[in-house]
């Protein structure tokens, strides 16, 4: 008898699709256009503005630079940040639906079950919070190179706390016993 998915698993299923067929769209999208923006930090250098381009300050030192006349290639590698990230994210779905499916049962008084599509479900959370500002600064310096990279606009990226705080929830949730358990069942 064929084994039955749990809602659990299809919804993680779903969520790994999704975030992959968006940010197939997004690079697909890149290369229909043009344009694109690259977020800066503005340095004391970064004065005059730039000629026959919108910036648009974001606060403090933030700023959003409007770019045109790109290739193709180049307006989608300057969204890389969005869509490489987006298919980080959707393998990290990926490995909790697989770890979903083959944990059933094994969580032996767990909060979570530990499995190997875990671990590497939270190696790549603690991945994706480290490549996305490095995605995020290539697409951007990528964007500025096109206009001669110009002093005082500086390519920013920000590191989500979130997918490190989720890899480590994911990995103590193994070591967590389910409430109204004694400790004795973990071991």
């Amino acid at each position: 008898m064929p084994r039955t998915r749990t809602s659990t698993e299809v919804l993680l299923q779903v969520l790994a699709v999704g975030s992959a067929g968006l940010g197939l769209i997004y690079a697909v999208n890149g290369l229909t256009r043009k344009d694109a923006q690259a977020t800066v930090t503005l340095t004391d250098a970064a004065h005059p503005p730039l000629a026959d381009t919108y910036v648009e300050l974001l606060g403090g030192t933030l700023a959003r630079v409007w770019l045109t006349g790109l290739s193709r290639p180049e307006a989608s590698l300057a969204r890389i940040g969005l869509w490489g990230t987006l298919l980080l994210v959707a393998g990290f779905f990926t490995l909790l639906a697989l770890h979903a499916r083959h944990a059933d049962g094994r969580a032996r008084g767990r909060l979570v079950a530990p499995g190997p599509h875990l671990t590497g479900a939270a190696v790549l959370a603690v991945v994706i919070a480290a490549a996305q500002p490095l995605l995020q600064r290539f697409g951007s310096g990528l964007a500025l190179a096109t206009i001669g990279s110009p002093p005082g606009y500086v390519p920013h990226g920000t590191v989500p706390w979130l997918w490190p705080a989720l890899a480590a929830t994911l990995l103590l949730g193994t070591r967590i016993p389910r409430p109204g358990r004694r400790a004795s069942a973990v071991h």
